[in-house]
């Protein structure tokens, strides 16, 4: 019989665990796609020595490369969503892990595993912030993973401490303390004395603090940031002190055995399972605030080239460097949409390269004719999995130039781009738009543009002036500035009153008149 229930306990952890993979996978996938799609584009994963090189190089790097070598599978949100969700219940199940092999036989196991959900919801929840990297989440796996291969024994366990600080410390950072500390309680378990075990955790805890303050001789980064770790969070100035709260209640619920004796839970494994799960639905929505990840599904959709959906959402407004660059791209203004992805890659806050930008990179000197650029921007993506096929077609267009001529939107470009450098304000893009059409006439784009943007100032004057000049190009005449001419007709007094009806409830008249 206990061997059975045993076993029906056992299958009930595990579907509590998958409820919690489930969740957290339609969360991501459903809720929240473009929040995975904003984390992918702020990095370049190579599979290329120089970069494995560059990132074990310093503190954490070996945590960090494994990151972000699952980050770029971000870029498809059903693969993102499966890596998130494995993350947090991988973490819920070492947690887990750890404190069950602490426990005491007579112990109750439930208390326990109720509270091991606790690091997952709680990372869940930081996740809201835009800037936590997930080389925390997967540093502080390893972290679980090593302390788990702690052997037994007092000889053993020093020995093989002193040799794996050091070395957990290069790998994932300054996560190690949380393995530091629990090797120095499990050491501490082999000695009799309270006076003894206190200082054997004191010393291994100080042990690892050497390690950090010898590596400040060979890594160029503040002795702060060696602390609360280069990778972890994206701003570099900023010290994280919620994954350090994170980082402590990990370390507390993987003892919590050692440190209470859990035998009569009768009434505290219902509350506490009640109050981790509601505290989970309420808390955790609220980190993703609304109007952030809405701008930040904005930008997503246009990388995406979902007009559409771009349209839909229309009634906000939002500007971002790549969002505006892709903006001007598509007018033709190749060498500013050029010069922004630059800035968008530089003002990465953790210094990392930028996928988006690169690519953006390869096909501004595509489109510009400046091969040797185009051909160093590809080969990096050439090392990606997601952009190496797209690269590889581009090499190809170099190689046979009639390609990009061929293509329907670089052959398009360089007939409408404007090939001279200049700067200008954002409050002059019609005339910016007028160069453009005065370049190419068939540049629809900037024919829309040119006629649309008075409109949005309710400049009525150089809307007339601006439809007039297009007439003698086209006759282009879209539904709103029928309407927009109509509204300036009828100002003037020259609109019959039946015309007025009919067009006295369309959305242009109620923007132009500010109802």
């Amino acid at each position: 019989m206990p061997i059975i229930k045993n076993n029906n306990e056992a299958v009930v952890r595990w579907a509590l665990t998958a409820v919690l993979g489930v969740g957290a996978y339609l969360f991501w996938f459903k809720g929240y796609p473009y929040a995975m799609g904003y984390h992918e584009q702020f990095q370049l994963f190579l599979f290329d020595s120089s970069y494995f090189a560059e990132r074990i190089a310093v503190p954490g790097g070996f945590g960090t490369y494994v990151a972000e070598f699952l980050t770029q599978f971000y870029n498809s949100p059903a693969i993102g969503a499966i890596v998130i969700a494995a993350v947090y219940v991988l973490l819920q199940r070492l947690v887990w892990t750890i404190a069950k092999s602490n426990m005491r036989k007579d112990d109750n196991p439930w208390l326990a595993y109720i509270l091991s959900f606790v690091p997952s919801l709680m990372i869940w929840y930081q996740m809201g912030d835009e800037s936590t990297m997930l080389a925390y989440s997967v540093s502080l796996i390893f972290a679980l993973v090593f302390m788990l291969l702690l052997p037994r024994g007092r000889i053993p366990g020093v020995c093989s401490s002193l040799v794996a600080i050091p070395v957990v410390y290069w790998l994932i950072g300054p996560v190690v303390f949380v393995f530091a500390i629990y090797s120095g309680i499990k050491i501490a378990g082999q000695f009799k004395t309270r006076l003894s075990a206190i200082a054997i955790v004191i010393l291994s805890l100080v042990y690892a603090l050497v390690w950090i303050l010898v590596s400040t001789s060979f890594v160029p980064y503040p002795l702060y940031r060696l602390f609360v770790g280069i990778y972890y969070y994206r701003f570099i100035e900023v010290i994280p002190y919620t994954l350090i709260i994170i980082t402590i209640v990990t370390l507390l619920l993987a003892i919590i055995p050692i440190l209470l004796s859990i035998k009569n839970t009768k009434i505290l494994i219902p509350v506490s399972g009640i109050a981790v799960a509601g505290l989970a639905v309420i808390m955790i929505p609220k980190a993703y605030d609304e109007l952030k990840y809405d701008l930040v599904e904005y930008d997503w959709l246009v990388r995406q080239q979902r007009w559409n959906d771009v349209i839909a959402k229309s009634e906000r407004n939002f500007s971002t460097t790549m969002l505006t660059g892709d903006v001007y791209f598509l007018l033709g203004l190749v060498n500013t949409s050029q010069r922004y992805a630059f800035e968008a890659m530089e003002s990465v806050p953790n210094y990392n390269k930028s996928a988006r930008a690169i690519k953006r990179l390869a096909e501004t000197n595509l489109i510009n004719g400046q091969y040797a650029m185009a051909r160093k921007y590809l080969a990096m993506l050439k090392k990606t999995i997601y952009y190496r096929l797209w690269a590889e077609r581009r090499l190809e267009m170099i190689d046979n130039t009639r390609l990009i001529d061929e293509n329907n939107v670089y052959g398009y470009l360089r007939k409408v781009r404007l090939a001279d450098d200049f700067l200008f304000s954002d409050k002059e893009v019609d005339k910016i738009c007028g160069q453009l059409l005065m370049r190419n006439k068939e540049n629809m784009m900037a024919m829309q543009y040119l006629l649309v943007y008075p409109l949005l100032n309710r400049d009525f004057p150089t809307f007339m002036e601006y439809s007039t000049y297009i007439k003698t190009l086209k006759n282009y005449t879209p539904r709103a500035a029928v309407e927009a001419m109509a509204l300036a007709y009828a100002q003037q007094r020259k609109l019959p009153q039946a015309e007025i009806q009919r067009y006295q409830g369309c959305s242009t008249w109620r923007y132009l008149l500010g109802n």
